[in-house]
């Protein structure tokens, strides 16, 4: 399960990256990856924190040396990751909801974190530092996104066209005006324009 969990992680960051970069298809594969690793949590975690495999997962006998409070926890660990990942997903594609998402997710990895540090502090457990790992992880960079405006982010995403931007939070404020949404269709349309341009100088480079 691990291998799994591991090739998500890394294809999520690559899509942050390529979201980030602007290519194409970036979106895709970023919610694809999120969601999967979302799913992933919340459907499995209450055998991937107790180290149990894809194979023995649905056999009691898996089971016979793992407490029901064991169980429990994990689930509600895996529930509660899976809030923070689909409002990381929500954050970085600006869906409505997300700060919410964002919100519980924190929250409630804080509290699952703290006890697991107290735990792991009286009685030291693989168990324990999983789940510390990443709650760690995913809720600091679920704080992270909360902390985080909507200008803020688009600004960091779209550094060289401040337009698209301005016209991007206009839109937003006044989501009626139709005018606005327009412009924001034209900025969109020649940021995409000059983006072609500078692969085409890219391509051309490489080919000389």
């Amino acid at each position: 399960m691990k291998k799994s969990e591991l090739i998500l992680i890394s294809i999520a960051i690559i899509g942050v990256i390529f979201t980030l970069l602007r290519y194409p298809g970036s979106s895709i594969i970023l919610t694809i990856s999120l969601s999967m690793l979302s799913l992933f949590y919340f459907y499995l975690s209450f055998a991937f924190f107790n180290g149990i495999g894809f194979r023995k997962m649905f056999k009691r006998e898996s089971y016979r040396e793992v407490s029901q409070m064991r169980i429990l926890g994990a689930v509600a660990t895996g529930a509660v990751l899976s809030v923070a990942l689909i409002g990381i997903l929500f954050k970085t594609q600006r869906y409505p909801g997300a700060d919410m998402q964002l919100i519980l997710g924190v929250f409630g990895l804080t509290i699952i974190l703290a006890f697991a540090i107290f735990k792991n502090l009286k009685s030291a457990s693989t168990y324990y530092k999983q789940i510390i790992q990443r709650a760690a992880v995913i809720g600091g960079v679920a704080l992270f996104l909360y902390s985080i405006s909507d200008s803020q982010w688009l600004h960091w995403r779209f550094p060289n066209n401040p337009e698209y931007v301005e016209a991007v939070l206009k839109a937003q404020a006044d989501p009626q005006n139709e005018e606005l949404q327009n412009e924001v269709n034209i900025e969109w349309e020649i940021m995409e324009q000059q983006r072609l341009k500078r692969q085409e100088r890219l391509d051309e480079g490489f080919e000389s």
